[in-house]
């Protein structure tokens, strides 16, 4: 890591460049010495380049350091270094973020699989497998022709959750039965009765799940529909997901009022 002197010594806007690139490093390994830590935002501080939003954020983070654990520290280096790009102008990006999803135990499973449809987003395939580890999926079946789990993005939008679940391509007759597809014109949400155990079909960003998927779901458990009241008449694939997988799994986990959920059937 570079010292403070020798970013002391550069221009003002390197300066500040400099700092965004050691607060990300901080954010990873924060350091027991918080000496070091407290001369780079007094270095900050003194910069003429800082408006006065920027430096009234250094100065509460700085202040905030001295009586803050490690886990908030992380975050007062994340609130120092956002500041700092949105005053250079470096864009923020799904690349930018740390790894998360940190394994917190043994994984339980509930008997859900789910099918991505030609789903084609990398973005979109990765948070279909957050999702899914955090409710306890089983299995993902992906068709052939969409997006890898193993793309960059999907890696990185999944912040380490690829690794956690099975999952394989596979077509249309390969996937366990019975199913139903989360798409429009089908039973709402609220009425839907989930079962204990089946394959969810979600569709691509485009055109939705296909005609042969949406066929096989009619014939056997039918289709799920998630109402809304804008202009725009569907949601993005993974949000509709998300709220669909919490209802599946609290049909599953929640008995009694009050009880908490868990995975165990």
């Amino acid at each position: 890591m570079m010292t403070i002197r020798k970013l002391s010594r550069q221009r003002e806007d390197a300066v500040l460049r400099g700092a965004v690139k050691i607060l990300r490093q901080l954010e990873q390994d924060d350091p027991p010495d918080l000496r070091y830590v407290s001369d780079l935002f007094e270095l900050l501080e003194k910069n003429t380049l800082l408006d006065h939003a920027v430096l009234d954020i250094l100065e509460s983070c700085r202040l905030q350091l001295k009586d803050s654990d490690s886990e908030m520290r992380k975050v007062i280096y994340s609130e120092a270094r956002y500041a700092l790009m949105k005053l250079t102008g470096e864009q923020v990006g799904d690349w930018d973020f740390l790894q998360g999803c940190e394994a917190s135990g043994e994984r339980r499973e509930l008997p859900l699989f789910v099918y991505a449809d030609r789903v084609r987003s990398p973005f979109n395939i990765g948070s279909v497998f957050r999702t899914a580890e955090s409710f306890g999926v089983k299995k993902i079946f992906i068709h052939p022709s969409g997006a890898s789990p193993n793309h960059p993005r999907s890696r990185r939008s999944a912040m380490g959750c690829i690794d956690r679940i099975p999952w394989e391509y596979a077509y249309e007759d390969q996937i366990p039965n019975p199913v139903f597809a989360l798409e429009t014109g089908g039973t709402s949400i609220e009425d839907f009765s989930f079962p204990k155990s089946a394959t969810v079909v979600i569709g691509s960003e485009e055109l939705g799940v296909s005609p042969k998927m949406l066929e096989a779901a009619d014939r056997s458990l039918g289709r799920v529909t998630i109402p809304t009241c804008g202009s725009k008449y569907s949601l993005n694939v993974s949000v509709a997901f998300g709220i669909l997988l919490h209802r599946w799994f609290r049909s599953l986990t929640y008995t009694q009022p009050g009880e908490k959920p868990g995975c165990d059937l």
